[in-house]
């Protein structure tokens, strides 16, 4: 399994299943995460991380995680989620850029809180996550917000298919009002789950060109 401790770029192949051409990264041991991030400032991209048997998360970002990009990164098949943020204290400037978070047994994306196991006192609040063209489909949970976020920006892509909901945020910008940024949803789908999308909010957001039906 791999640790990153430090900035980087981080480049492969592909993303793609075809091992000929992609590249595909599994895990050597169950039960730790297949990419472990415990930096801020790094880039990933053009890469797979396939978390087939591995009781563990397929990418795990501690340690404050702030000015992290992953692009054209898919995180599938894992036995928890294809990506978890969990580090206490808040986070700022995180993107998803074309990547899949498909296939995994608890959520596509899943930012942790007190309530989870295992995770002690620790709450991941971000402040500024921006999700483009990004599919988080066939989960037991599309994305899964259950700390404070502000700066939520959802353009494109899909959160469908999944046994429970496609998208829930429970602290939807709750921060202080200097600290608030804007929330922006666009594009996207959240069709055939459960329940579609859910938001408790401590402020405004804005909602456009989005479907969410046969939920």
């Amino acid at each position: 399994n791999i640790v990153i401790n430090k900035r980087l770029t981080l480049q492969g192949a592909g993303s793609g299943a075809d091992d000929s051409s992609n590249t595909i990264i599994t895990s050597s041991k169950s039960g730790t995460p297949v990419i472990e991030i415990k930096a801020s400032g790094l880039v990933i991209s053009d890469l797979r991380v396939d978390g087939s048997g591995t009781d563990s998360d397929g990418i795990r970002i501690s340690s404050g995680g702030s000015y992290i990009t992953l692009d054209n990164v898919a995180s599938v098949n894992n036995s928890r989620n294809g990506v978890e943020a969990r580090w206490d204290g808040t986070a700022v400037d995180i993107e998803f850029l074309s990547c899949t978070f498909s296939g995994n047994t608890l959520s596509g994306f899943k930012q942790c809180d007190p309530d989870d196991d295992d995770v002690g006192s620790s709450v991941a609040k971000i402040s500024g996550l921006t999700i483009t063209d990004t599919e988080m489909d066939g989960n037991g949970n599309g994305m899964y917000l259950s700390a404070p976020i502000t700066g939520l920006q959802i353009s494109d892509g899909s959160f469908d298919d999944n046994d429970g909901v496609g998208i829930w945020a429970q602290e939807l910008d709750r921060f202080d009002d200097a600290d608030k940024l804007p929330n922006e949803f666009s594009g996207f789908t959240a069709n055939r789950n459960n329940r579609g999308i859910i938001l408790h909010t401590y402020g405004p957001f804005s909602i456009t060109g989005v479907s969410a039906s046969n939920n």
